[in-house]
């Protein structure tokens, strides 16, 4: 695979250039030299993309629920994988015939293409005039026929919209429609030997699996790989918003066991057994002294008794964090 010169492979050819001698390196096998062209972007690995993979997982789900409600029948799409090559070399791996729908990116630079194989616009066809998805076609040397033609516009036009609707919250792009081609060689909107992103989706209808590939130009997606390159939080930030929102409701509606403590002493079994009716027990706490308000068992209020409406009540001082008030008066004293 042709690369581009590295860092230090320049900067040892200025060197060279500087010095008047260019540098001079042992010589090596044939099968140790590996060939470079400048200006290659072959070299491209954007890793791992969040947004761009978020937005193929929401178009997979939006593209399965579609066409399971225009089939009437079992649809599994799921997001594959990014593909990052020349869009000749990628066109080559593809079977043909395959239906390239071409689209402009705007406000993008470039057109995108759809890609649907001719297996699939078979099958789908033949599920939706009422088939059971088992007839045997020849696809190869043959031209889609108008039927197909018109079925593939349809699922194109409404694939395109629903892509619009996944890159919405990360960077609003419409899919314009522009023609739909089966030769490749009227499709190709992509230099030849331009990168392309090309994302690769499984298809499967009643169990016979086919792929949709969404390419987009690297150059097209390259102002925006910083969006596409961080994690979006946009719709996980809505979605946790509402989850929080409903856990501060069930919390606050849990009901709780609340109990004040009058006050305690210890006295002796004995005396406890010589208890008589009207016998007075005495606590070491003053009428007018706070007590302790426990939720579920646990102190964490001041209070002072009283009355309210005809019902014994609390007035809440503070939290227990803040020490007992009196004793506070009494150290300020």
């Amino acid at each position: 695979m042709e690369k581009v010169l590295s860092q230090d492979e320049v900067n040892a050819l200025l060197s060279g250039l500087d010095d008047g001698e260019p540098a001079v390196h042992e010589t090596v096998g044939d099968d140790e030299v590996t060939p470079y062209r400048l200006g290659s972007k072959e070299h491209v690995n954007w890793g791992h993309l969040p947004s761009l993979q978020m937005i193929a997982e929401k178009f997979a789900r939006a593209l399965q629920e579609d066409l399971a409600q225009s089939l009437m029948d079992e649809v599994v799409v799921a997001f594959e994988a990014f593909v990052y090559k020349p869009f000749q070399e990628f066109v080559d791996t593809l079977p043909m015939p395959s239906s390239f729908t071409i689209c402009r990116l705007e406000p993008l630079q470039g057109n995108g293409i759809l890609i649907m194989d001719a297996e699939l616009v078979t099958h789908m066809v033949d599920l939706f005039f009422g088939g059971k998805n088992q007839t045997h076609v020849k696809i190869e040397g043959r031209d889609f026929t108008a039927i197909e033609r018109h079925f593939i516009h349809r699922v194109a036009t409404s694939a395109l919209g629903l892509l619009r609707d996944a890159w919405e919250k990360v960077h609003p792009i419409t899919f314009e429609f522009q023609r739909s081609e089966i030769n490749p060689q009227f499709a190709m909107v992509i230099g030849a030997a331009d990168m392309a992103v090309c994302c690769r989706f499984r298809v499967e209808l009643n169990h016979h699996p086919s792929s949709v590939y969404m390419v987009f130009p690297y150059s097209a997606l390259e102002p925006i790989k910083e969006k596409l390159a961080s994690i979006f939080k946009g719709e996980g930030m809505v979605a946790d918003r509402i989850w929080l929102k409903r856990l501060r409701e069930r919390v606050l509606e849990t009901p709780v066991r609340l109990a004040v403590d009058l006050g305690h002493t210890e006295v002796s079994l004995g005396d406890v057994a010589r208890w008589e009716v009207g016998d007075v027990v005495v606590f070491p706490n003053k009428v007018n002294d706070p007590l302790e308000l426990l939720v579920e068992d646990v102190p964490k209020l001041w209070g002072y008794p009283g009355r309210h409406d005809g019902y014994l009540s609390l007035q809440v001082y503070g939290n227990v964090d803040m020490g007992n008030p009196d004793e506070e008066e009494e150290d300020g004293g």
